[in-house]
């Protein structure tokens, strides 16, 4: 992390601009806690300050007055300092270029609010763990007192109905940080609940941040007080709060398991989580394509194989845990995950041809058969085995 800020010191150096850290980054080196997303704000001009960082970043800049690149495992967010105007609930405020006063005063909570401006001793102390609440250049009043006794304290009474997914972050730093509600904060909270402002925010961004808390260690925890609060918008599987998936999850140790997480979680309404992202979107198509197909013909294990081999690990997790896939077929994809999907043949079209074996439909036909034999007499073959196969039964056509 060290080159990356040092190097974007430099940058913005020449361009005469300040670059302060901010928010839930200085939050987390205060506490010692590990963190990987970077939020800064400039004084300057941000447009010039991307345009020579991506001599060397892929910078991306978006009209909210905002420019983002990742450097694994960081991802950087650079805004200008802003002011913003709530007009509804959809959590989506109007943003205006503004003062330092007016961007801190528009964040969610106190403990987020704290800025160091970067030098060289502030990027030592970052990167060394050493950062103290001396190093802050600038925080809300209440910013140091909140942080020492693990306070959540809004900035304003109507900061849960302007931007309703501040109900969720709320969760988050309950269930992560361990912190608690300052009293009236508590009361705005279960106010915003049972006004059901949740169900007025913009969607999409909603279901993006459900997707993201996937990925927390303390993920079962979130989930089960969202899902208390009834913060959890469409129709949420009540099972999925029993168990969590957690024996299919085991099971499949190498999986994309925030996939199976959202599957799991929206079992009975698996199209709420389309659109999240592409991969997510995938499996959800192919839990309806699975849905659509007849298994009455698909008698023998090279049948179950070439259906299942189509489909993807976290869709084959979703569907041994779904209520609504019956025992057999249960047991019969767990039997080709164990037993089946990792056989192959090893023999290869140019093999054939040099055994006399035209190209075409007759080899097709013969990669096939093999495949089929493999898969469903359960033998080990070597490449000689094959090729013997494939000659008697090429004799034999």
């Amino acid at each position: 992390m060290d080159d990356l800020l040092y190097d974007m010191l430099h940058h913005a150096r020449q361009l005469n601009i300040t670059l302060y850290l901010v928010g839930g980054s200085v939050r987390d080196a205060l506490l010692k806690n590990p963190f990987f997303d970077l939020d800064f704000v400039v004084d300057g001009n941000l447009d010039a300050f991307g345009n020579q960082l991506k001599d060397k970043y892929d910078v991306k800049f978006s009209n909210l007055n905002t420019l983002n690149f990742k450097v694994d495992p960081y991802n950087i967010d650079i805004a200008l300092f802003r002011s913003e105007k709530y007009t509804g609930h959809s959590g989506l405020p109007e943003l205006a270029p503004g003062s330092f006063e007016e961007d801190l005063w528009r964040r969610d909570f106190t403990i987020n609010t704290a800025y160091v401006k970067l030098d060289e001793r502030m990027i030592d102390r970052i990167t060394s763990g050493t950062l103290e609440v001396s190093c802050i250049y600038k925080a809300h009043p209440q910013f140091e007192w909140d942080l020492r006794n693990k306070t959540l304290r809004i900035l304003n009474a109507q900061s849960f109905l302007q931007d309703p997914t501040r109900l969720l972050r709320a969760v988050k730093y309950m269930t992560v940080l361990d912190f608690y509600f300052e009293k009236e904060t508590e009361r705005l909270f279960f106010d915003a609940i049972n006004r059901n402002v949740i169900h007025q925010c913009a969607l999409g961004r909603y279901k993006n941040m459900l997707y993201k808390y996937t990925q927390l260690s303390s993920y079962k925890r979130v989930f089960e007080k969202l899902y208390a609060y009834d913060l959890l918008r469409g129709n949420p599987s009540p099972r999925f709060f029993s168990d969590m998936g957690v024996h299919v999850i085991e099971a499949f140790p190498k999986a994309d398991h925030s996939i199976f997480i959202m599957l799991a979680m929206y079992a009975d309404d698996i199209a709420f989580i389309q659109g999240i992202d592409r991969q997510l979107t995938d499996r959800v198509n192919e839990i309806l394509a699975y849905k659509k197909e007849s298994m009455v013909d698909v008698t023998s294990d090279y049948l179950w194989y070439k259906l299942l081999n189509k489909y993807s690990v976290e869709t084959l997790m979703y569907l041994i845990y779904s209520e609504h896939t019956s025992a057999w077929e249960k047991d019969r994809i767990i039997h080709y995950y164990t037993d089946l999907k990792d056989i192959k043949i090893v023999i290869t079209g140019k093999d054939l041809l040099e055994l006399g074996i035209p190209s075409g439909e007759i080899m097709g036909q013969l990669k096939e058969a093999l495949l089929a034999y493999k898969v469903d007499s359960g033998l080990p073959m070597t490449k000689i085995d094959e090729i013997n196969w494939i000659v008697r039964k090429y004799d034999a056509y």
